[in-house]
């Protein structure tokens, strides 16, 4: 069969095709804001692959993707190729079903795709054109599924934030573009001026010039206004250094330097103090103009990116939080066992990890409904945040499987008090507006040996609770210790009545 048989060809495809051109996006290096987009998309719908894909004339190339080693694939195979031409997300449920793409190499291939929901990414043309789909942010499973009202109008928010900075992206190049062939100073002819100035305005972007014969500088009006100065004469290039703190006046004034000696151009993102004293976060790209072979300016742009720097933030945070019970996740988890790890051989310091593993919760789950097994990982969340935790690291696995990070343990006493803390909580009867349940935690415990990495010391912690499983639910055992630690009298009659 024709693999290119159920291929759209939008019906404005020239316009389209010279629209992803302008932006400039294709077969540029990976962007840490457009990295955070997939992540956080992949991470609200539960899929293992998430893009951002630009359908270009052939293939479509992945300008961000998490869960995938390929950068593009052909378009005619291309399950986006018919995403862009849909006015709204486009939702495949079961591939192997659908008559599109039920032959397709991705769906009948190793990669086994059965589901697929995709955002169009739509972009205007230059000076207020028409605008024209050139990609999707779309997520993939290999089973078949489909998405709640919440995960749509996520992603529905994602694809506006990756427009949002596809297009701020192309102003900033746009900028720079015509910065560069009229070297940002005051004899430009007044149309140029003018438009120039709005750009300022839409994209949040100055122009500087730096002359090295007498060390003047060149600020547009925007240059000021960031800086919450009143537009007039530049400062002197002392004082001008003086905005940045100490440690981002030093990479600054570094990458200024190489670049008059080498003439290579720099990208830099660092802190930034108003005159008002307001910390900001601002991005700086420059240039070196040569006359005749010697260097005579150094020129660039300047941009506020205050806000979405701190979107990227957030962004990150959301990616590393478990939605649910609002702890930490997996993700999360790892990235602090190797801080924690480092700091413990550092500073010759103990350090172990607790696995817990909620008994009786399947049963709950079984009997009264997903509803009520989410109340019920809640009311277990918040438990963990108690005050006797705060010295501790929390994260949910998945399912009700969490571990604690604990840090600067000294004494096996120690670790067998908080596990009894942990065995009491968990054994209170947990009221819920879904039901009352009874359920209690089972424990695996490991300490950090000399040549351990976070693999060795989280298997041995496994190896603990598995253990502590089949020989009594609900305790807790220290792994190379065949000593059963159980909760407290009082907590465990009362579980015995309930």
């Amino acid at each position: 069969m024709d693999r290119t048989a159920h291929r759209l060809i939008p019906s404005d495809e020239n316009y389209r095709l010279h629209i992803l051109s302008e932006a400039k996006l294709l077969d540029s290096p990976p962007e840490p804001a457009f990295d955070t987009l997939v992540v956080l998309a992949r991470r609200l719908t539960d899929a293992p692959v998430a893009l951002i894909s630009l359908v270009d004339a052939e293939r479509q190339w992945f300008k961000a993707r998490c869960g995938i080693a390929a950068k593009e694939t052909p378009r005619d195979i291309s399950f986006c190729d018919h995403a862009i031409a849909a006015t709204d997300i486009m939702i495949v449920e079961d591939a192997s079903a659908d008559p599109r793409f039920a032959q397709n190499p991705m769906v009948t291939g190793a990669e086994k795709v059965r589901f697929y929901a995709g955002v169009p990414l739509r972009l205007n043309g230059r000076d207020g054109g028409r605008s024209a789909a050139i990609g999707t942010l779309c997520v993939i499973d290999t089973v078949p599924r489909t998405l709640n009202a919440a995960q749509i109008e996520a992603l529905h928010d994602l694809a506006r934030m990756a427009e949002t900075l596809i297009e701020g992206r192309r102003l900033a190049i746009e900028a720079v573009e015509q910065a560069h062939q009229q070297h940002w100073i005051a004899r430009q002819l007044a149309h140029e001026q003018s438009k120039f100035s709005q750009a300022e305005r839409m994209a949040g972007l100055g122009y500087w010039r730096l002359d090295l014969r007498d060390e003047a500088l060149y600020w547009s009006d925007n240059v000021y206004a960031i800086h919450g100065l009143p537009v007039g004469k530049a400062p002197p290039l002392n004082a001008a250094f003086d905005f940045y703190p100490p440690h981002a006046r030093a990479k600054l004034s570094a990458v200024i330097a190489q670049t008059i000696e080498t003439g290579a151009p720099f990208e830099i993102e660092t802190d930034f103090l108003t005159a008002q004293g307001e910390l900001r976060r601002v991005r700086s790209i420059g240039e070196r103009e040569d006359d005749n072979g010697v260097p005579v300016a150094v020129f660039g742009v300047f941009q506020d990116v205050t806000e979405q720097y701190r979107l990227s933030q957030v962004l990150r945070q959301s990616a590393h939080r478990d939605a649910l019970t609002g702890l930490a996740n997996r993700a999360a988890c790892d990235e602090v066992l190797d801080d924690r790890i480092l700091q413990a051989r550092r500073n010759d310091t103990g350090m172990a990890v607790m696995l817990i593993d909620l008994d009786g919760f399947k049963a709950v789950n079984d009997a009264q409904g997903h509803m009520a097994g989410d109340e019920l990982l809640q009311a277990v969340a918040a438990r963990f945040r108690s005050d006797r935790y705060a010295d501790c690291f929390i994260a949910r696995l998945g399912g009700d499987e969490f571990v604690l990070v604990l840090d600067h343990i000294h004494s096996v006493t120690e670790m067998e008090k908080l596990a009894r803390d942990i065995l009491d909580d968990l054994s209170r009867p947990v009221v819920t507006p879904e039901c009352t349940a009874v359920i209690s935690g089972t424990i695996g415990i490991a300490r950090l040996h000399a040549d351990d990495g976070k693999r060795d010391l989280m298997r041995r912690a496994d190896q603990a609770l598995y253990a502590a499983k089949n020989s009594e639910r609900g305790t807790a055992r220290i792994h190379g210790s065949g000593r059963t630690i159980r909760a407290t009298a009082a907590i465990a009659d009362m579980r015995a009545l309930a």
